[in-house]
């Protein structure tokens, strides 16, 4: 009977060993499964971080590429406003010239008249030089003014192109 009980006993002890090396794979197993789901989650969270960053990024660089749309747009607007206005003063320095050699024209035909001919001389001396000066200070003025211009037109551009761009490196 004692070799029936130990054979018993080791029996016992063998199915006892058999269930603990189950229960131990199965923990094993469990753990494994557990460990690859968390890092499937992480992963998932990831690509939707990801995802969403990278969508972030792209409306961002929308809204600086129509910032910046809008920036050279005004700059045209201004540019063409800018031409305008010089089509303008030549138009309105062609009317002055042709006003002041109007009045050189109607002061050499009186100065026909030889009873103020010294004194039509001496105004008549001083219209071509009044001329020259016209055309020169004109010829200024328009230099200086479209360089004026230029410089405005650049810094409203660049000043629009900084506004449009701070919000967005913030």
């Amino acid at each position: 009977m004692t070799r029936a009980l130990l054979v018993a006993v080791a029996l016992l002890l063998a199915l006892l060993g058999w269930q603990w090396g189950r229960a131990e794979h199965a923990g094993r197993r469990a753990d494994t499964f557990k460990t690859e789901r968390d890092s499937a989650r992480g992963q998932v969270t990831a690509e939707r971080t990801a995802r969403a960053e990278d969508a972030a990024e792209r409306r961002k660089e929308q809204v600086l590429a129509k910032r910046l749309q809008e920036n050279r747009d005004a700059e045209i607007i201004a540019r063409r406003q800018v031409e305008a206005d010089s089509r303008r003063a030549a138009v309105a320095d062609s009317s002055l010239r042709g006003e002041l050699a109007r009045l050189a024209s109607r002061a050499r035909a009186a100065g026909q008249d030889s009873a103020v001919a010294g004194e039509r001389e001496a105004a008549l001396s001083a219209v071509p030089v009044l001329t020259e000066l016209l055309g020169r200070c004109s010829e200024r003025r328009t230099e200086l003014a479209r360089y004026a211009d230029d410089a405005r037109v650049a810094g409203q551009v660049c000043q629009r192109a900084y506004d449009a761009l701070t919000p967005l490196t913030e």
